[in-house]
């Protein structure tokens, strides 16, 4: 089961277009196993594309920013559920979307559409082994 935490990801780059809007980032992406001895987390970095269809882009830069890409803090709600920092990947939903990224420069990414699809690509690269309290409630 593999999980994209927006805190701890880079927003390397947002395309837009007259149809979607597709964010790149360097996402730390969570994995985590059911073993025999229990639940095994661990952090990986891998390339995540999070493409939101129909959407609007607003970007809010403060005066006297220093841009730097890391992400402190992102929600993603749709029409049936709403995250906060962790999403499961590959993720899918249709209907209303509101993205909401912060990055630690004050910078913050705003995406608004009809729907959104989040997967991973390319090759991860561990990192490091996560703690069983990091585990996502609904990794089940």
């Amino acid at each position: 089961m593999r999980w994209l935490e927006f805190h701890d990801s880079e927003l390397v780059s947002v395309v837009h277009d007259d149809e979607s809007a597709t964010l790149l980032l360097r996402g730390y992406v969570h994995r985590w196993e059911l073993e025999a001895t229990g639940w095994t987390g661990t952090g990986w970095s891998q390339q995540v594309h999070v493409t939101v269809r129909a959407a609007t882009v607003q970007i809010t830069v403060p005066p006297a920013c220093e841009q730097r890409p890391d992400i402190w803090d992102g929600t993603l709600r749709c029409s049936s559920v709403s995250r906060k920092n962790l999403i499961p990947l590959p993720f899918d939903a249709d209907g209303d979307i509101f993205l909401s990224l912060d990055l630690v420069d004050g910078r913050t990414v705003k995406v608004n559409g009809t729907g959104v699809h989040v997967e991973p690509h390319g090759e991860a690269i561990l990192i490091e082994g996560l703690d069983d309290e990091l585990r996502p409630p609904d990794a089940v």
